[in-house]
């Protein structure tokens, strides 16, 4: 075997190799047949966290109604023993026109008013038309 013939042998091996790596390692979709997912629903399907604002709080129950900012949509928001429950709130010591930094205060439900600006943050993904229970934390914005 000529030299000539080694060298574009091993750029062929080395090509293919090349082209089986990106192969394999791009995702693929589990769909089967027929059933495509629309751009809409695959990413519906990963938010985690919503902005918006409380509209009603109902201690007795342990819930309150959160508007979404983007889609103006409500949400139930169902707490349990897993949420926890932060107020977001400026420093006592900041001279006027300094920086700071917001710090996290550990509330309860009873501590988060209606008309206040936040986030939902949940361990599923949030669904359109469905209650967020249980979420991992409800953050209040001053």
């Amino acid at each position: 075997m000529s030299k000539a013939q080694f060298v574009i042998g091993g750029i062929i091996v080395l090509v293919l190799a090349v082209v089986s790596v990106i192969y394999f390692s791009s995702p693929r979709g589990e769909e089967g047949p027929g059933e495509e997912v629309g751009p809409a629903e695959e990413l519906e399907s990963q938010v985690l966290t919503i902005a918006g604002k409380v509209t009603e709080v109902n201690t007795d129950e342990g819930y309150l109604i959160f508007e979404d900012n983007k889609t103006q949509e409500s949400f139930k928001v169902i707490t349990g023993e897993g949420t926890s429950f932060v107020s977001l709130v400026k420093p006592a010591d900041v001279e006027p026109g300094a920086s700071f930094s917001f710090v996290k205060k550990e509330i309860t439900l009873s501590g988060v008013e209606v008309g206040k600006q936040g986030f939902i943050s949940a361990s599923q993904p949030i669904k359109s038309g469905k209650d967020i229970v249980n979420p991992k934390e409800v953050k209040i914005l001053p």
